[in-house]
């Protein structure tokens, strides 16, 4: 069965470490994640700080609206569930 991610990467290459071929990558991005994520990321800062692990254009969107609406609101419950979406399986989410 196809995941969500190879769906993705045939359609509009996602860039970003968390879509990386090399599976070691993807772990050592999985890993930086999921340090920055036991602290509270603000939505002001969101974009740029998730902009180095992907690139993809609805989780993007999501965090520039929340910045306009909340730029102080914690992004983390937003950034799971578009990992769930997303079939990342190295983030234990």
């Amino acid at each position: 069965m196809k995941g969500f991610i190879d769906y993705l990467n045939e359609e509009s290459e996602l860039q970003g470490a968390l879509h990386s071929k090399n599976p070691i990558k993807v772990k050592k991005a999985a890993g930086e994640l999921r340090a920055e994520m036991r602290n509270k990321i603000p939505a002001g800062h969101a974009e740029r700080l998730i902009s180095k692990y992907s690139n993809h254009p609805k989780l993007a969107t999501e965090l520039r609206n929340a910045k306009e609406k909340y730029p102080e609101a914690d992004v983390r419950p937003l950034l799971k569930t578009h990992i769930r979406q997303m079939g990342i399986k190295h983030m234990g989410v």
